[in-house]
């Protein structure tokens, strides 16, 4: 369900930026020019504009729900792996210390 949502919405985001980037232009333009604009009855670019704006933060939270399992796993496999110790370090030193000690 999660991956339907990001994809409509995704899409749905899209779409509605195009259309207020055309809407826009359109006024900018000269053309297309409601006689008056009253709000909830007349479609604007704004209405647009904010649906855009909803759909591409609706996208953005369900991705970062998935991503953020797919980092805790990461670093949950990446605690209890044994690593290689490079260069003779151990674990904890730093660069300066190794380097200290070396000479």
């Amino acid at each position: 369900m999660k991956k339907h949502i990001q994809i409509w919405s995704y899409w749905l985001g899209l779409t509605s930026a195009v259309i207020t980037l055309a809407m826009r232009s359109f006024n900018a333009l000269g053309f297309w020019l409601p006689g008056y604009i009253v709000q909830g009855v007349t479609i604007w670019y704004m209405s647009f504009y904010k649906g855009a704006l909803l759909f591409m933060l609706i996208n953005i939270a369900t991705s970062l729900e998935g991503w953020s399992r797919i980092l805790n796993n990461q670093n949950l496999n990446a605690m209890h792996v044994d690593h290689e110790v490079k260069y003779g370090q151990g674990t904890g030193k730093s660069k300066a210390a190794r380097a200290g000690r070396d000479e």
